[in-house]
């Protein structure tokens, strides 16, 4: 996996030079995965990283971890967002250029390799509507909370994969043949990354959580940029919050949800909206219900 190595004064608007801007497309382009190294303040990563284990530990002891790929959302209010993390300047400048102007934030949630995890299987998290390849439409920044390593279950992805034009929307997993084909080309990797890194991915790379057989959970933040502007909210945050969600070039809609968010839960960070007009089949929160509203836009994370 490439990494490119960000300096301190980089962090801020606009000022990554164009050489690595370049050099980062260029992966991007061959790899669909890029490293940007040292792109935010350790400190703010430990401080959300650290809560989160403790929300994790206080989830756990009420509810069983239902997969390895999804995670228990973070607290999407102050103190605990960090403007390095969430609007990463170095990674919104990449994105900005692959994705062009009016690119949106739609999602605030994270994916957690939980202790014990299995395999999952193998997918694209964005694909054309129909085969053949497509531009990239969706851009994904994971932010490791802990450091990723082989033992805690860094992600697995096949460089490359994105320019196969097999997969689409509504097919996203990559049959055992094409797995094997995608293997004999450019064998998988996984995202080996340190606190204070960002992971910068296209969505069209096939990858799959891996197990972790360590002793700790590893939760990472996942924010996903998407050249559209959906015309609801497809994140929650907390009332008290809205000055945060303003950026001159990523917009974000948030539905803002009155204090105390109750944000303890699995499913990223889709809104726990009403059923759908007619629906009373369906109940709040159930993934086939979110499915329904199809006004809210929101990527596919699994």
């Amino acid at each position: 996996m490439v990494e490119i190595q960000i300096d301190p004064a980089e962090r801020l608007p606009g000022a990554l030079p164009g050489e690595k801007v370049n050099a980062a497309l260029a992966v991007l382009a061959e790899d669909g995965v890029v490293v940007l190294k040292n792109s935010a303040d350790v400190e703010n990563v430990d401080a959300l990283g650290h809560r989160m284990i403790d929300d994790l530990a206080r989830f756990e002891a009420d509810h069983e971890l239902a997969n390895n790929f999804q995670g228990v959302r973070q607290p999407p209010f102050h103190p605990w967002l960090f403007r390095d993390l969430v609007y990463n300047e170095p990674a919104i400048t990449i994105s900005h250029r692959i994705l062009g102007d009016g690119i949106t934030l739609t999602s605030y949630g994270s994916n957690t390799a939980f202790i014990g995890s299995g395999f999952q299987k193998v997918h694209a998290d964005s694909a054309a509507p129909k085969p053949g390849q497509g531009p990239c439409t969706h851009i994904v920044i994971n932010v490791p909370l802990v450091d990723m390593t082989l033992e805690n279950g860094a992600t697995r992805y096949w460089p490359g994969s994105h320019k196969d034009g097999r997969i689409y929307a509504s097919n996203r997993h990559p049959t055992e043949a094409m797995l094997v084909e995608q293997e004999a080309r450019r064998p998988a990797e996984q995202t080996i990354a340190q606190r204070g890194d960002t992971i910068v991915r296209d969505m069209r790379v096939w990858h799959g959580g891996v197990p972790n057989t360590s002793s700790q959970h590893r939760p990472m933040l996942a924010l996903v940029h998407a050249n559209t502007h959906p015309g609801k909210g497809t994140f929650e945050a907390e009332e008290g919050s809205e000055d945060f969600w303003q950026h001159s070039v990523l917009d974000a809609a948030p539905l803002f949800v009155p204090k105390p968010i109750d944000y303890l839960t699995q499913g990223h960070s889709r809104p726990h909206l009403p059923p759908p007009s007619g629906r009373t089949d369906l109940p709040v929160g159930n993934d086939s219900q979110r499915e329904a509203i199809t006004s809210v836009d929101h990527a596919r994370l699994y």
